[in-house]
């Protein structure tokens, strides 16, 4: 019984941990609220909140990174506007967040992925959903690579989420792939 209540308020002390290491900030907090959005934080690896460079490109709301899995994570998020047509276009908003991110070398390859409309419903509960792979600016990051992935759910919002990355092989954008969803 004693190992089991050490056990029982180590695993609590981690837990607090944890959850205290990925603080949003309140205005952030707000819109996810507003849009239903919930992000899935990883619980693992060490994710801690990350400074945002300020850039030109795209405004990011909140980061998070973890050295052990060498992976940085930007979220944005656009709420619905009846007032802003380009709100109600994810596709339009989409491309346009890629190709302000991505660099414009003429060596560099961009390549986009739509989901199939079942996949994004069961996984995302979001209606419509597209991902990029690209190399950043600079001005954006000093990461080698980007993958955004784009998440709308019609007259709510669009999030963005950025992973960003050095090894193109990095197992972790796998595990963390899956990053937010619309609430059900």
């Amino acid at each position: 019984m004693k190992w089991f209540c050490l056990f029982l308020c180590s695993w609590l002390f981690i837990a607090v941990q944890v959850v205290a290491q990925v603080e949003v900030p309140e205005a952030f907090q707000e819109k996810l609220e507003q849009s239903g959005l919930q992000l899935l934080f990883p619980g693992d690896m060490g994710y801690k909140e990350v400074r945002l460079p300020k850039n030109d490109f795209h405004r990011c709301d909140f980061g998070i990174y973890s050295k052990q899995e060498d992976l940085e994570i930007r979220y944005a998020l656009t709420l619905y506007d009846e007032a802003a047509a380009a709100t109600s276009v994810p596709n339009v908003l989409a491309t346009r967040a890629a190709l302000s991110v991505a660099t414009n070398d003429e060596e560099a390859v961009m390549t986009a992925l739509r989901f199939d409309k079942n996949y994004l419903e069961e996984v995302f509960q979001a209606d419509w959903a597209a991902a990029w792979f690209f190399t950043p600016k600079l001005g954006f990051s000093s990461k080698k690579y980007c993958q955004l992935l784009v998440l709308h759910r019609n007259e709510v919002a669009t999030a963005f989420i950025f992973f960003l990355f050095d090894d193109p092989n990095n197992s972790a954008i796998d595990y963390r792939f899956v990053a937010a969803k619309f609430a059900e």
